[in-house]
């Protein structure tokens, strides 16, 4: 119906952007959406889901009242004064959020086992709250973490065999398994496919 969310992905999709007219859009961080929408962030991840199916008439309400609008600001404002409208202060597990906290902050990520000693929790209830709370399962969640940062990377131009021993692969062999199995495509291709957006190229025409 012309809104959707997107749950947390773990391989690359298309956008057909000619059917983009008007777009606005939120990016939550990790576990952040659960603050807003009722459903556990697992059963939303790795697909596009219609939000009216999760919120109800409030989605096309929302939608319809944005496209009347005028202007970009006047739009931006409503959307952030619905959002603060729906935000239900329902933060992260602390165990959780410690944990995505220093898996952001730390260069080299740290082992998930060692995040599971440090929450006090077992390792069944540890991975269970990140899924429902994140959306995937911690160790591939890492795995994400770790070709974002190679994307980042790859945006100035690089030396694969550095970035590989940077972001913690084991080679480039390593790498390039990874890279393929989140974006669908080598580091090479990516290379000459790269636009100014970090996390979307331009497919040439079919």
């Amino acid at each position: 119906d012309g809104a959707v969310f997107s749950g947390q992905f773990t391989q690359s999709f298309v956008i057909d952007s000619l059917e983009q007219i008007s777009v606005i859009g939120v990016i939550f961080k990790p576990a952040g959406a659960r603050s807003f929408l009722p459903e556990r962030m697992d059963l939303l991840g790795n697909r596009h889901t219609n939000l009216q199916a999760i919120i109800g008439s409030r989605a096309q309400r929302l939608r319809e009242g944005l496209l009347q609008m005028n202007s970009a600001h006047e739009r931006l404002a409503a959307f952030e004064a619905w959002l603060r409208g729906r935000y239900s202060h329902a933060a992260a597990h602390a165990a959780i959020g410690y944990a995505l906290d220093a898996l952001e902050r730390c260069p080299q990520l740290p082992r998930i086992d060692a995040l599971v000693r440090e929450s006090g929790l077992s390792q069944r209830r540890f991975s269970t709250l990140f899924r429902e709370q994140v959306g995937i399962a911690p160790k591939p969640y890492v795995r994400m973490l770790r070709f974002r940062r190679v994307v980042a990377q790859a945006q100035a131009g690089v030396d694969w065999s550095r970035v590989a021993a940077d972001c913690g692969f084991h080679d480039q062999p390593h790498l390039n398994h990874e890279f393929r199995a989140f974006s669908g495509m080598t580091p090479s291709q990516y290379l000459a496919r790269k636009g100014p957006y970090t996390h979307h190229i331009a497919l040439p025409p079919a």
